[in-house]
């Protein structure tokens, strides 16, 4: 028995630590607010933070960006907004709401290094919330529940697929969610790699483009898996048919 409870001990203190360093820390930003420095914001299972990191060599310029990455590891970034524009002091940064109603990121001149263009009529009850998923959305907290979004990050997404986020079209407005790479290691800018859903043989099939060069395809989806990925069918048994 004292086994079992030993064998507890570092999980528990694992979560502690977590929600330590979560402790006053919420998972919303509201009107009037922003995020600068060190300040994060943190979902409310403490999977997901999003805040400012660096990436760059030390013998050479850090820059700084905002994203969302897994709590257990600032290494494990999912999503960044100012991917294409990063700041050079994360100190003058800062993620605000508009009187506009978008999100927007500015840096130490106050110009505008990312934004949401999530333009609406009136902006005085609109909240940014980082969900448990890891999704990112702007609401209008006078309307929480009803699960309406002005904007949300799994729109666009990154170099990661998250679960509930889509790749394929948004039949809404005809907009393509794919995935594209990094640059390098210590470049989110957007890079040679995409990976899209192609749907124009009548089946879906996700592909891998460099530039206009098809690279790699996984076959059409057959109803249970992708039908030229044939290192998925050792899986087959995990996959269950919908009721």
């Amino acid at each position: 028995m004292e086994a079992k409870y030993s064998s507890l001990l570092p999980t528990i203190l694992l979560l502690l630590s977590l929600r330590s360093l979560a402790a006053g820390v919420g998972d919303t930003l509201g009107k009037g607010g922003n995020i600068i420095g060190d300040a994060t914001l943190v979902s409310a299972s403490v999977t997901f933070t999003m805040g400012f990191f660096s990436l760059g060599a030390s013998t050479k310029q850090r820059y700084y960006y905002l994203g969302i990455w897994f709590s257990m590891s600032t290494d494990a970034i999912c999503w960044v907004a100012n991917s294409e524009r990063p700041l050079s002091d994360k100190a003058g940064g800062a993620l605000m709401i508009s009187d506009t109603g978008s999100l927007v990121l500015v840096d130490s001149f106050r110009q505008v290094a990312w934004s949401s263009n999530s333009s609406i009529t009136s902006s005085s009850t609109m909240v940014a919330q980082l969900l448990d998923t890891g999704n990112l959305v702007l609401r209008d907290d006078d309307q929480a529940g009803t699960g309406v979004l002005w904007w949300q990050s799994f729109d666009h997404p990154s170099n990661t697929l998250l679960s509930g986020m889509k790749v394929g079209e948004d039949s809404w407005n005809g907009a393509e969610w794919h995935l594209t790479s990094w640059s390098s290691a210590d470049d989110p800018s957007p890079g040679p790699y995409r990976r899209v859903l192609d749907s124009s043989g009548g089946l879906p099939d996700f592909v891998l483009r460099q530039g206009n060069a098809t690279i790699y395809r996984t076959g059409p989806w057959n109803g249970r898996s992708f039908s030229g990925a044939t290192e998925v069918l050792g899986y087959e048994s995990l996959v269950t048919d919908a009721e």
